[in-house]
C-alpha cells in the first residue's frame, strides 16, 4: 500500500507557488462568504455555516475557472475516476475510518463532540456537553449541504486537485503528502474554529481530528491518483459528522 501511495504522477503544469496562491484565494473566498452570512444573517446560529457554503461555492468557481483552461490542466486536477466501481468502497472505508478517530477522540478526551463546522448549532455546556440551539430544519440543510458537497469539492479541488500534485513534484512523494496534510489542518483551524482550543477536547477536535482525516483523504487521494476519489473520501467524512451531530440534538 505505501508503495502505491509513493507513486508519483505527472507533474501538473502550474507551480507549487501557484497551487499556494490559489489556496490563499480560496481562504479569501470563504472571507467573503462569511462577510455575505454576517450582512443577511447577522448573529444568527445560521450565519456561519450559510457563509461557508457561500464561500466554498465561490472557492470552486474559482478554482474551476483558473485551473481549466487547457486540457493538461484538466488532466492534472484529476476528476476523471480511473475506476468509478472504487468509489462506493472509498466511501465505507472512509465511513469506517471516521468511526475510527471518533472512537480515538472519545477514550482521548472522554468527550462525545460533533465537528467545528457545526458548532454555531449547539451550545457547549460547562461539563463539554452540548445543547442543541432553536435552529431552524433550513440551518440543518445547509448544513448537510455544505458537510457533504459544498466543502469536500471545495477542498478537494484546492488542496488535492491543485497543491497535492505540485507539491509532490517540488517538494518529494513524502514531503509534498505531509505538507498538504499539514496545510489541510491549518486551513480548517484559521476557517472553522469557532472556539479557541482552551483545553484537551477543544484541541483534539479542532486541531487532531482534522489532521487525522487530511491522512486518510490525502492518502485515498495518493493511492487512487484520483480528485474525485479525494472528494468523495471528504464526503463521507462530512456525511458522518452530520449524523453524529444530529445525535446530539435529541
Amino acid at each position: 500500500m505505501l508503495k502505491q501511495i509513493a507513486r508519483l504522477e505527472p507533474a501538473p503544469p502550474w507551480s507549487f507557488y501557484t497551487a499556494l496562491g490559489t489556496l490563499i484565494g480560496v481562504f479569501l473566498s470563504m472571507v467573503i462568504g462569511a462577510g455575505v452570512a454576517q450582512a443577511f444573517f447577522g448573529n444568527d446560529p445560521i450565519t456561519p455555516i450559510f457563509g461557508w457554503t457561500v464561500g466554498a461555492a465561490l472557492a470552486i468557481i474559482f478554482v474551476l475557472f483558473t485551473r481549466r483552461r487547457t486540457v493538461e490542466d484538466v488532466a492534472a486536477l484529476r476528476l476523471e475516476a480511473n475506476d468509478n466501481s472504487r468509489l462506493p468502497i472509498v466511501a465505507l472505508f472512509c465511513v469506517g475510518m471516521a468511526v475510527t478517530i471518533d472512537v480515538i477522540a472519545l477514550g482521548i478526551t472522554g468527550d462525545f463532540w460533533t465537528a467545528p463546522e457545526l458548532f454555531s448549532l449547539f451550545a457547549i455546556n460547562a461539563d463539554n456537553t452540548f445543547a442543541a440551539l432553536d435552529v431552524s430544519v433550513i440551518a440543518w440543510v445547509i448544513a448537510f449541504i455544505f458537510m457533504v458537497f459544498m466543502q469536500p469539492i471545495a477542498e478537494e479541488l484546492v488542496l488535492r486537485g491543485v497543491v497535492f500534485p505540485a507539491a509532490r513534484a517540488t517538494l518529494g512523494t513524502w514531503t509534498g503528502f505531509f505538507i498538504v496534510v499539514v496545510l489541510h489542518t491549518l486551513f480548517h483551524v484559521m476557517t472553522y474554529l469557532s472556539i479557541a482550543p482552551t483545553d484537551l477536547t477543544r484541541i483534539f477536535y479542532a486541531i487532531l481530528v482534522p489532521f487525522l482525516d487530511a491522512l486518510v483523504i490525502t492518502g485515498v487521494r495518493a493511492y487512487t491518483q484520483s480528485t474525485r476519489a479525494a472528494i468523495v473520501a471528504h464526503a463521507a467524512f462530512g456525511a458522518f459528522m452530520v449524523l453524529k451531530a444530529l445525535t446530539l440534538t435529541g
